[in-house]
């Protein structure tokens, strides 16, 4: 159990320095913000939504989302070694 207990502090640890690196260093200058942004989001959470609504679960919102940040993560790698 203390094993679990440090895995845990470390995993909150490292996800939270690398999703701020993520979303304050590399999207923050790269991703629209204001109404543009909200907007986008709102979209993106509708067709989420949708595709849980009409597949019935989980699976198909999270694959698709699983694609768009493969996809983001691979536009920002290319962006980086470009």
């Amino acid at each position: 159990m203390p094993l679990l207990v440090v895995y845990g502090v470390l995993f909150a640890a490292f996800n939270a320095c690398f999703e701020e690196f993520i979303t304050r260093a590399l999207l923050y200058d790269g991703f629209p913000g204001g109404p543009v942004g909200v907007v986008m989001v709102f979209v993106w959470s509708l067709f989420l939504g949708a595709m849980r609504w009409t597949s019935g679960g989980m699976v198909a919102p999270l694959v698709a989302h699983f694609f768009a940040d493969l996809t983001i993560g691979g536009i920002l790698l290319f962006a980086i070694v470009v």
